[in-house]
């Protein structure tokens, strides 16, 4: 990945994406109206959306997060959804970011945005999906702070121009525009593809700043730690590699390790002390190991 590339799509199908590190049970009966919507899993964590011709999706792959922007790991969405904002302003709706992870716009939560990133190699994909005509998510949630979501027509009262809001996207990140079909096996958000087999249920589960964070096996019988999380991939991966032969005194020192050094992500977690919680959590109600 030698420079920032931008992305964006007009999806063709309805589909819920989960994000990087969500199982389907979270969402049961949360939205309803999408039971019969696909589920797939994309590239960026944090809270499930829905997507369809309502919307718009756009991904910006950094080589490193200050690719575009002067940028440090704690700043990936704050300093990345600044040209998007923009962009959506001058559809002639003002709207704006305060820290969690969604675009707000007359106080409604317009857009939902997060990202993947990779410690060790500093890659990065940040994805913001856009209300156009139907809202990325319809279910309540604890980083909405009681706010209902709402689309950018009906907040500026009139139809919006895709092909003039892509031109504003393109010229407020200064890049080149790529507009792939839907969906898109390297770049677009449905990478992963639709999820099949059995799934677990999680263990345990913790509440946080933008939402849920769970720990418990996955069908193979591996200790893992999700929910509406937003980390380095890596250093995630890291920690779930050595949870099973920890021992419990153990298990902080871990979380600190994965989570507290220089050049790691983790957006939305106040304190470390959750992950620390959850996973102590699901190991204790979930304590062995599943059999092949």
């Amino acid at each position: 990945m030698g420079r920032p590339e931008l992305f964006v799509v007009v999806p063709t199908t309805h589909a819920v994406l989960l994000g990087g590190y969500q199982r389907r049970s979270e969402l049961d009966g949360a939205v309803p109206e999408c039971v019969h919507f696909p589920r797939i899993r994309r590239g960026s964590g944090g809270a499930a959306v829905r997507v369809g011709p309502g919307m718009l999706y756009v991904g910006l792959l950094l080589p490193f997060p200050g690719a575009l922007l002067p940028s440090t790991e704690e700043q990936i969405l704050n300093r990345s959804v600044r040209p998007v904002l923009r962009a959506m302003t001058r559809t002639g709706v003002l709207t704006h970011y305060f820290g969690r992870d969604f675009l707000s716009a007359k106080k409604h939560p317009v857009a939902l945005a997060s990202f993947a990133h990779d410690a060790t190699t500093r890659h990065t994909l940040v994805e913001t999906f856009v209300s156009i005509t139907e809202p990325v998510t319809t279910h309540e949630r604890a980083s909405y702070d009681g706010k209902s979501a709402a689309t950018l027509t009906e907040l500026r009262g009139k139809d919006v121009d895709l092909a003039q809001l892509a031109e504003h996207l393109a010229k407020e990140h200064s890049l080149g525009l790529s507009v792939p079909e839907w969906p898109n096996e390297t770049h677009a958000a449905t990478a992963a593809g639709a999820l099949e087999g059995a799934e677990v249920p999680w263990a345990a589960r913790v509440d946080e700043a933008i939402g849920p964070l769970f720990s418990g096996r996955d069908a193979q019988g591996k200790l893992r730690l999700g929910g509406e999380l937003v980390a380095s991939r890596d250093r995630v991966a890291w920690l779930e590699e050595r949870l099973d032969d920890a021992t419990d005194d153990e298990l902080g020192g871990l979380v600190d390790e994965a989570f507290g050094a220089p050049g790691v992500a983790l957006f939305g977690v106040r304190r470390l002390a959750s992950i620390l919680q959850v996973v102590r959590e699901g190991r204790a109600r979930a304590p062995n190991r599943l059999k092949d």
